[in-house]
């Protein structure tokens, strides 16, 4: 179970440094075709059509993969009160349903975000004909399946952690 679990984990750890490397490109971009809009628009007197679209397209993409990232690392925000206040054991316990409830609703997300998807790619972005889904709701679908992947590493984590500490009580 654990070599699966490293060769998995290798494979996750992979996943978030292309993410971070996406994610990266994407303020670099941001912040090349900003200036450029500025530049064309007060300087030359001739506006572009695409750069307020490409970079608020980023801008989301950005936010998307920040927080698969930041779930990735444990790094989100949480409430870990009534955890806390549990035994160890009884602790790792309900981190486990918690992680098995944000799994659930990741799905529900990647169902309903993909029936968004089919509704918004009908329509298109008026300053460069791309379709709207691209924007909005592919990034977060993409984004959604990136963190059900990283909450099954993590459940995964979680077992071996929970099956190790079983084995050491005993």
């Amino acid at each position: 179970m654990k070599t699966l679990l490293a060769g998995f984990g290798n494979f996750v750890n992979f996943l978030e440094k292309v993410q971070v490397w996406a994610g990266m490109l994407s303020v670099a971009v941001i912040a090349v075709i900003i200036p450029l809009q500025v530049f064309c628009r007060f300087i030359l007197n001739a506006p572009l059509i695409w750069p307020e679209d490409v970079g608020i397209g980023l801008m989301v993409w950005g936010g998307f993969i920040g927080s698969a990232v930041l779930y990735k690392r444990k790094e989100h925000v949480a409430v870990d009160y009534f955890r806390n206040r549990f035994p160890r054991k009884w602790a790792m316990g309900v981190a486990f349903i918690l992680d098995l409830m944000i799994g659930f609703l990741i799905l529900l997300i990647i169902i309903y975000g993909y029936r968004l998807n089919l509704m918004q790619m009908m329509t298109t972005k008026v300053g460069t004909g791309i379709p709207r889904g691209f924007f909005y709701s592919l990034p977060l679908l993409v984004n959604m399946i990136f963190m059900l992947i990283y909450n099954i590493n993590i459940l995964l984590e979680r077992l071996v952690f929970w099956s190790e500490a079983d084995a050491e009580e005993a």
